[in-house]
Formats: C-alpha cells, structure tokens, sequence
C-alpha cells in the first residue's frame, strides 16, 4: 500500500509569482500617479509663499520655482518618491533665515498636523522672506500618505 500527499506548493509559489509581478507593474503606474501628484503640491507650495505674494525688498527670479523636482524611486521591491528643490537658497526658503528658522522637525509636525493635500502657508511674503515656507516638507509629507494609499490598492488589486 502507498499513499501519495501532495502540497499544491508549485501551483501556490506561481500564484505568488504572478501577483508580485502585478504588483509592480500597477506600483509602476501608481508612482507616475503619486510623482505628477507631489510634483504639483510642491509647486503649489512654492508658488503660494514665494511668487503669490506681496513683493519684498528682493528681486525674484524663477529660479526657486524651477528648482522644484519630483521623482519616483524604484529599487527591487521598494516604491517611493524623492521630493526637493535645486535651487541654491531653497534650505533658506523651506527652513527659514536669520532668526526666523524652524527645524525640519518641526516644519514636519506642522505638515503631518494638516489634513489633506493642500499647501503649507506661514506667512512668508516678499516683505517676510524670512520665514520658513515648507513646500517640499509639506509635499513629502503627502507623498507617504499617497504611497501608502497606492500601496493598499496595487496589493488588493494583484491579489483578486
């Protein structure tokens, strides 16, 4: 007498095969979303405290609102966006100068506390140029509330 048992397991591992490669291509198609998504908030951002505002003492230039980038990341399994801005005094702008600074830290509090995807706005004005104008801490701060909505979807659709 014999007895035979089998586990399925190759039916199961092609099953987990396919559904991470669905996964990929929907996060693929997710993070073009989420990029174009965040891209635009940051510029937002920039606009509403820098180019929207009441001119000031210094000569803009559109160098600030050109620096601003978005970018998806994609490293094996992992799916993010890198958010900034180029522009050699974007640190000065974003954080803040001479006196009236405020820490990455706290500009991310401040950020995580808004709900939603609007922009960030201190008060900085072309009179109040030193105040921090937070748009690229603002639009990463949505960027991991939009990957982690657009993670949830791409699992559930791969594994329908």
């Amino acid at each position: 007498m014999a007895v035979q048992i089998t586990s399925g397991f190759s039916a199961a591992a092609a099953r987990v095969a396919q559904a991470r490669q669905q996964y990929q291509a929907l996060m693929t198609a997710e993070l073009a979303t989420v990029r174009d998504e965040v891209e635009h908030i940051a510029i937002a951002g920039t606009r509403a405290g820098v180019y929207d505002t009441p001119p000031g003492r210094y000569i803009r230039t559109d160098a600030l609102l050109g620096g601003v980038y978005a970018r998806p990341i994609r490293a094996g399994g992992t799916f993010g966006i890198e958010v900034g801005n180029r522009a050699a005094h974007a640190t000065n702008v974003e954080w803040g100068s001479m006196g009236e600074q405020q820490s990455p830290e706290e500009l991310r509090a401040l950020s995580e506390a808004l709900p939603g995807v609007g922009v960030l706005y201190l008060g900085r004005s072309g009179a109040e140029w030193r105040k921090p104008n937070p748009a690229i801490t603002r639009a990463s701060v949505v960027a991991g509330h939009l990957l982690v909505r657009a993670h949830a979807r791409a699992l559930a659709q791969a594994h329908r």
